[in-house]
């Protein structure tokens, strides 16, 4: 069996497609519309044939060519967002097929590092690369020693992910 491929953000391009299935729901009502007025079900004007009746005789006019380069030039931005690599959400585990998110992985190694003996506060931010935890030890506590415990615990906890995030850990003292 093979393991799963790691779970990625939305693509790119989920906007423009949420805003082009819209309008094609757009058109299908018009053209629904039309098709009921037309079956004499519905009464009113149909819209779709006047509207191609004005654009019937039609010729080349000056705005059309900087009209149809910006219309390559969003043709091209969103080929570049669809083809655009999505972002990792989650990291591994070392079992395979489990995910952590970022969100939790930091939640995990706050309360790892809060556990510690001496630590009064700890604030934790960063990424699956690279973890920076900042926090304040009791007064009567030796800040290196404090450090070297959060280190030795978070090597130990952080061990079950398959691909271990760098740590800088910096304590301060607690205002007395």
């Amino acid at each position: 069996m093979t393991s799963a491929k790691p779970p990625r953000s939305a693509p790119a391009l989920r906007p423009a497609a949420i805003g082009a299935a819209l309008a094609l729901i757009a058109v299908g009502g018009v053209a629904i519309r039309d098709t009921l007025v037309e079956a004499g079900a519905v009464a009113g004007q149909p819209w779709i044939a006047p509207a191609l009746g004005r654009l019937d005789g039609l010729s080349a006019q000056a705005w059309m060519v900087p009209a149809g380069i910006a219309v390559a030039v969003v043709g091209l931005l969103l080929l570049a967002s669809a083809l655009k690599p999505r972002r990792s959400t989650h990291t591994g585990l070392a079992t395979d097929g489990l995910w952590i998110r970022r969100h939790d992985l930091l939640e995990f190694v706050r309360r790892t590092a809060s556990d510690v003996s001496g630590v009064e506060k700890v604030e934790v931010r960063g990424s699956f690369r690279k973890v920076v935890i900042k926090g304040r030890v009791l007064s009567d506590v030796d800040k290196a020693a404090v450090g070297a415990a959060t280190e030795a615990a978070l090597g130990r906890e952080l061990a079950v992910l398959s691909k271990r995030p760098k740590l800088a850990i910096a304590f301060s003292e607690a205002a007395r």
